[in-house]
């Protein structure tokens, strides 16, 4: 396995693949941030699968996932309603890349014109302590978190089909995710649990809806209702089921003298770059626009807990 952003040339192996041997490609960044000298020079004919957060990789290893609880909950609203009313700040973003090909920075600048967004990291003014263990399930920050805000600005650096990375760690701390494009979320976050960016005409109409539910915990509180019926998965949970699916490949294909590159492999610069199906400025496109699609989860914060795409 090569993980690709650790690939050195003068690293590899000094002997040609064999045969029965698989070279996997195991990625998780999106295109704009790939590794570019390795990945580039090693794009055609060398690997023979492809692992990566993309859902038509061979083996698909998402950062963490939804899945249905065994029996579902019966939450009563007090429940809910005593969390919504503990939590006296409304908008949380933590971010550590300030210049991004996303330009989401130039979108939350904007809207803090119209809300209170407190930000946290390199490219905030704020601190948050966290421990040296990355994703321990009550670090210190993710507890401020959990505590203080009902909702977090979860904005990634690349806009990029199927890469959804810190929003399953922020529906497991009773925040309600704002994410940026709708559809490249959908198919992996049940209905009613995350806003949309692109679903507001823009950056004010989004912060009056936000305001809005910041002052009303009855209708902030619909975007609670689907944790009855799911239950989220965390990182690094997604990895090891990806490594799952992995091993069972190899034992699979032990068995055959010749191995082939996969569809996605043949071309890992193509497969991943060409068809990578990101979208470039996304924050200054939604700082822009002026008429859009207005949607404000009518489907979403009705307290349905809808379906979710198999994840496979």
């Amino acid at each position: 396995m090569f993980y690709d952003p650790n690939v050195d040339l003068i690293d590899l192996p000094p002997y040609r693949r064999r045969p029965n041997q698989h070279f996997v490609l195991f990625l998780m960044e999106t295109p704009p941030q790939a590794p570019k000298i390795a990945f580039t020079y090693l794009s055609r004919h060398f690997y023979t699968l492809t692992m990566s957060y993309r859902k038509g990789s061979d083996i698909f290893s998402p950062f963490g996932y939804i899945q249905l609880r065994d029996k579902p909950l019966n939450t009563h609203y007090s429940a809910w309603k005593s969390i919504a009313l503990s939590k006296l700040k409304a908008a949380v973003w933590m971010v550590t890349s300030c210049n991004t090909t996303s330009r989401r920075e130039n979108y939350v600048t904007l809207l803090k014109q119209y809300m209170e967004v407190d930000a946290y990291g390199k490219c905030g003014d704020l601190k948050c302590k966290k421990e040296e263990i990355a994703y321990m399930k009550e670090e210190p920050c993710k507890q401020m978190l959990k505590k203080n805000y009902k909702f977090y600005l979860d904005f990634e650096n690349s806009v990029c089909k199927d890469f959804v990375t810190e929003v399953f760690n922020r529906l497991d701390s009773h925040l309600v995710p704002v994410v940026v494009k709708r559809s490249f979320v959908e198919p992996f976050l049940p209905k009613g649990s995350f806003i949309a960016a692109d679903d507001f005409k823009g950056s004010k109409e989004l912060a009056d809806y936000l305001n809005y539910l910041n002052r009303n915990w009855t209708a902030y509180t619909e975007y609670y209702k689907w944790k009855d019926f799911y239950e989220v998965v965390q990182f690094p949970k997604g990895i090891h089921m990806g490594t799952c699916q992995l091993c069972t490949k190899l034992v699979t294909d032990g068995f055959s003298a010749t191995i082939r590159p996969s569809k996605s492999a043949v071309d890992v610069k193509s497969w991943f770059t060409d068809q990578g199906e990101c979208v470039k400025d996304f924050g200054d496109f939604l700082t822009k626009r002026k008429n859009g699609i207005h949607r404000i989860m009518q489907e979403g914060a009705t307290g349905s807990h809808g379906t979710l795409r198999q994840m496979n």
